[in-house]
């Protein structure tokens, strides 16, 4: 049995695909499987990567191609199905792991007995390294009733993506923890929160880079699709609310807030609009307004209340 099943969501990713599995196979610890899952890409994506098993044969490495595209939840969930390691990693097929990803997190998991483990990462846009998107905390050890508790926004910045992290197989079998089908924007937040409130222990390794997340420039500055993004967070504040208990409400602060920024930053021309639908819904209603009200800063809860009385020009502060 491997000791970590590295699970690679692949989609036309033909240019980047072997660089990710070439950082894979620099690992420092030899006791691994990589399970590439393309999902039905329309470029050569499936046959550079059968090519790359072919001229790889002592790697353990392995390729499932999807007939139909049904985006990257579904092929994580196939994934994690097809994985026979204790633990489990996500790379997307663009981004890197650094060479003793494996040993460090291992090391650290065994050591404390975590249900899963979080590193830092590496920001790299366009060739250029923009430094660690997470704080450069020493390791840690969260015990449950500590996950429950979080409160600074930075902090929680760890658990936003599934990738720069390492999870116990069994742990997220007992839990049936999954990704949702048809969230295409903020997915891995809602697997990897869950996670969080579901954890026993959970490890943090801040002072280590362990990922490296990579981006083109024209990716950081596409346009956002607004609709689909709120579609996507209303998915997720609704999933978690229905299951983070009442000590642990407040890690839905974060997206509640998220939520009307989208509408205040993106909203353009339906910004109004948008804002009265919200305004007018049962999500605002029974979730975000006494989240925000409750565990907001003061100006966050000032410009919630002022928004439940009408006052829509109030998001202009949020």
């Amino acid at each position: 049995m491997p000791d970590v099943s590295i699970i690679i969501p692949c989609f036309n990713a033909e240019a980047s695909v072997c660089a990710a599995l070439d950082s894979v196979l620099a690992q420092s610890c030899g006791n691994w499987e990589a399970i590439v899952v393309d999902d039905a890409s329309r470029d050569k994506s499936c046959q550079v990567v059968r090519d790359y098993v072919q001229q790889h044969l002592d790697a353990n490495i392995r390729l499932h191609c999807q007939p139909q595209n049904g985006g990257v939840s579904k092929a994580r969930n196939i994934g994690m199905e097809l994985a026979t390691g204790k633990y489990i990693a996500f790379l997307d097929a663009d981004d890197l792991l650094d060479k003793r990803f494996i040993e460090k997190m291992l090391d650290c998991a065994t050591r404390q007995g975590a249900d899963f483990v979080v590193c830092n990462a590496l920001r790299r846009v366009s060739g250029e390294d923009k430094g660690a998107i997470y704080p450069n905390v020493p390791e840690n050890l969260l015990e449950k009733d500590d996950c429950l508790r979080i409160q600074d926004h930075k902090y929680l910045a760890f658990f936003d993506t599934c990738w720069a992290k390492l999870f116990s197989k069994d742990f997220l079998c007992k839990n049936k923890i999954t990704f949702m089908h048809g969230m295409i924007f903020g997915e891995d937040t809602l697997f990897t929160n869950t996670a969080l409130i579901k954890s026993a222990r959970t490890a943090v390794m801040g002072d280590y880079i362990g990922y490296v997340y990579t981006e083109s420039q024209a990716s950081a500055s596409k346009v956002i699709d607004v609709e689909g993004r709120l579609r996507n967070l209303r998915c997720y504040i609704e999933e978690f609310a229905r299951q983070v208990p009442e000590e642990g409400r407040g890690l839905l602060c974060r997206k509640c807030l998220e939520y009307v920024w989208v509408i205040k930053k993106h909203g353009g021309q339906k910004r109004k609009v948008l804002l009265k639908e919200l305004l007018s819904s049962k999500l605002w209603k029974d979730v975000i307004f006494p989240i925000v009200t409750e565990r907001g800063r003061f100006r966050h809860r000032l410009v919630a209340r002022l928004l439940g009385m009408g006052f829509l020009p109030a998001i202009c502060q949020w």
